[in-house]
């Protein structure tokens, strides 16, 4: 990155801004792509999603493992992250739609490299116009149960009865990433959720997350499933569509009793209405022998407007 009195060429970088987990331009969640980021060093891509100010911004790199089509990096502005949702749904729509990739059949798979390791993802299209991508996540980890209802409810500022406890406990799930998931009685209820973020930071540490997901059974729309509301300490915004969330909330709700509207394990999360981005998150619960085996997460996303960055 140049500063000030430095003397350096300049390269430039082309980059595009998503709208993911939407059909519609400025709904869903912003997300900053780099298809050719060969050159960048990890000042530089941290720097850059500094700067942008997006939950994440992308940079696509050729393979090192060479089952994968290529490799992705994601940043939020302050730390690499090794896996996200909506950065993967957002980056391989530009892929597709860029002809990175040859669209056969639909879906037609393709594999990224993360530092988790090499996971696929599935593009659907027709007419050769990406409709829907959907990528699997890993199979989910229950972990630790919260007991102290009256510290989440400071925390969350409200009251403990606002928990609907009769669902579930709230508990932290992972599909890569480890989110405390919260049952909240009403969209009102939920609405009125606000960030204590000394408290909330040092719950969700003590329970080994830095996110939460709350969500409520009442939905806007009588075609979802559930409502819900990323919260976190530690990142201090409101993320409007979480895939890697919707994946671990969609493995809770089905460890918990619920299999969906038509009892297949498929779910559609609304997220983002109270901030004005309204998002939908698809989903469905791989069970095999009565095992949750894997999960899968899917959207739809939006081109927005593309640019030039100057290192």
């Amino acid at each position: 990155m140049n500063y000030a009195g430095q003397k350096a060429t300049m390269r430039t970088y082309h980059f595009y801004q998503i709208d993911v987990f939407t059909e519609h331009k400025y709904g869903g969640n912003p997300l900053g792509v780099f298809p050719d980021a060969a050159g960048l060093s990890d000042e530089e891509m941290q720097l850059i999603a500094f700067e942008l100010n997006l939950s994440e911004t992308t940079f696509v790199f050729p393979p090192q493992d060479a089952r994968a089509n290529h490799k992705v990096r994601i940043f939020t502005p302050v730390m690499e992250v090794p896996f996200a949702g909506h950065p993967t749904i957002g980056t391989h729509f530009l892929l597709a739609e860029l002809g990175r990739f040859e669209l056969h059949s639909s879906p037609t798979r393709v594999w990224q490299e993360l530092s988790i390791g090499v996971l696929p993802v599935d593009i659907e299209h027709e007419n050769g116009r990406v409709t829907r991508v959907t990528m699997t996540q890993a199979q989910p980890h229950f972990l630790s149960e919260l007991a102290d209802l009256d510290a989440l409810a400071q925390a969350l500022r409200c009251r403990s009865e606002v928990f609907d406890v009769n669902f579930a406990r709230p508990q932290v799930v992972s599909t890569g990433l480890p989110f405390l998931m919260i049952p909240v009685a009403s969209l009102d209820a939920l609405k009125e959720l606000s960030v204590d973020a000394p408290l909330l930071r040092t719950l969700c540490e003590q329970h080994g997350c830095k996110m939460t997901y709350a969500f409520a059974r009442e939905t806007f729309s009588g075609s979802a499933d559930v409502h819900a509301r990323f919260l976190s300490g530690h990142l201090e915004f409101e993320d409007p569509a979480t895939g890697s969330a919707a994946g671990a909330l969609s493995a809770f709700l089905v460890q918990n009793g619920v299999h969906g509207r038509q009892d297949d394990n498929r779910f559609l999360i609304e997220q983002g209405h109270f901030i004005k981005r309204p998002s939908l998150i698809q989903s469905q619960v791989i069970v095999h022998e009565g095992e949750i085996e894997k999960v899968l997460v899917s959207g739809s996303c939006c081109r927005v407007f593309e640019g030039d960055f100057e290192v």
